[in-house]
């Protein structure tokens, strides 16, 4: 058969339509029949944009290898085209790829290329906003954060990137770092989608995605139970490109509805997922949602299984300097319930005072500054605010020389170990 342009549009609009109406299948043969006739007569446009598709249907399906692939050569080919929107389109894939494999420098590299060929290539922005909260960088998140709901402004209300990447973006920041005061605007972003008589099931399934984890954090038992019977057949057994693992979203959402055991099943698959594809993020955070589930369903033998997650989301977070959720695997260790049942109480501090704030007062001793105490225990400045706050109310200390005079009358002097 001789290869035409006729023959490439064909094939990159079939592989296209399938994409919006998310038949999978379908979606990855068509663009590699569409990339394979764009080599023969050399259609860079149609190459990059087929290799786009291909990229997405593949990190879906776990396979790092192959998309990765494809993402490098569509970013060699984009170049050639000498096209900015294509080369945007590029260096997103690329950059969502960096993410799921825990290569910050990668990622920001593909960023910062990204916008200089398009200012305004919205998921690249709002992706570059995970990034920066993910490694702890909030003052660097919320300038990417706040660019990406001016172009929200900006926009009509619909279907586009501008309203649905806010939709998405939001409250995955608001998960990293526990503070919910946006996701008002991420669920009104994303009733906008799906009021328009032009959104696609694709369009749809990213509206719905926001709204899953915006009634997941905030606790809402009866529209995480719709969204879950929604999504539950569409984004099992995926990842969300640039998001999170479909099955990490379906715990969520049943961990909240209280149906504690399909929680843990959506979680296994999840961590087994990302394991098998590397997505090293995914799976400490996984392992961290998992953890969480174990201790609020209780049962015997739950406490040592979330002890034992925890400290593998630990690891994977310090290799990939993921602060919050060192901050967030910490602070769920210091509810108090962790292994209870399984294994004795330690000793109990004074005054109610946690075993970390107890090593921030040893630090306070010493002499340390909120920073220095910051970098030495791996958490935020504004973390040790927080927990000398929090020290000082319950041991009625008014300025670090009383928090010190305190430690040494109770002999909570010795060596800071920063777990």
């Amino acid at each position: 058969m001789r290869v035409t342009s006729e023959n490439c549009d064909c094939s990159t609009n079939a592989a296209d339509a399938g994409w919006y109406q998310m038949h999978a299948v379908e979606v990855l043969k068509k663009s590699l029949r569409a990339i394979e006739l764009a080599r023969r007569i050399n259609d860079l446009h149609t190459e990059v944009f087929s290799r786009f598709l291909a990229t997405y249907q593949l990190t879906a399906m776990g396979e790092l290898a192959g998309a990765s692939e494809h993402a490098l050569v569509m970013l060699t080919q984009a170049e050639r085209a000498r096209d900015r929107d294509f080369r945007a389109m590029a260096c997103l894939a690329n950059l969502f790829l960096c993410r799921h494999q825990g290569d910050r420098v990668s990622a920001r590299g593909f960023s910062d290329r990204g916008l200089a060929a398009s200012p305004r290539a919205t998921w690249v922005v709002g992706f570059r906003a995970v990034l920066e909260y993910q490694v702890g960088d909030f003052v660097q998140g919320e300038a990417y954060l706040e660019r990406l709901l001016d172009a929200m402004g900006a926009a009509v209300p619909g279907p586009s990137p501008e309203y649905i990447a806010p939709a998405c973006i939001l409250p995955m920041v608001a998960h990293i770092t526990g503070v919910v005061d946006q996701l008002d605007i991420a669920e009104a972003a994303a009733v906008a989608v799906l009021s328009s008589p032009s959104a696609t099931p694709l369009h749809a399934m990213w509206a719905r995605f926001g709204l899953a984890l915006v009634a997941a954090q905030r606790g809402d038992a009866a529209t995480s139970g719709a969204q879950y019977a929604v999504l539950e057949s569409t984004v099992r057994g995926t990842m969300l490109p640039g998001l999170i693992p479909g099955d990490r979203l379906l715990g969520l959402l049943a961990q909240t509805t209280g149906k504690l055991d399909e929680a843990m099943a959506h979680f296994e698959d999840a961590r087994t997922f990302c394991g098998k594809a590397g997505y090293q993020p995914e799976l400490a955070w996984s392992c961290y949602d998992h953890a969480s589930a174990l201790l609020q369903r209780n049962r015997p033998g739950d406490g040592v299984k979330a002890n034992s997650l925890l400290d593998e989301a630990l690891a994977n977070a310090r290799h990939l300097s993921m602060r919050p959720l060192m901050e967030r695997v910490f602070a769920l260790k210091e509810l108090g319930e962790l292994g209870r049942g399984d294994r004795p109480a330690g000793p109990t501090n004074p005054d109610g005072l946690t075993q970390r704030e107890v090593e921030v007062l040893r630090l306070i001793a010493l002499g340390k500054s909120n920073r220095e105490i910051a970098e030495e225990l791996v958490l935020s400045v504004r973390t040790v605010e927080r927990h000398i706050a929090n020290i000082y109310g319950k041991i009625n200390a008014r300025s670090r020389a009383s928090a010190t005079s305190y430690t040494l009358h109770h002999s909570l002097a010795g060596t800071s170990s920063s777990t």
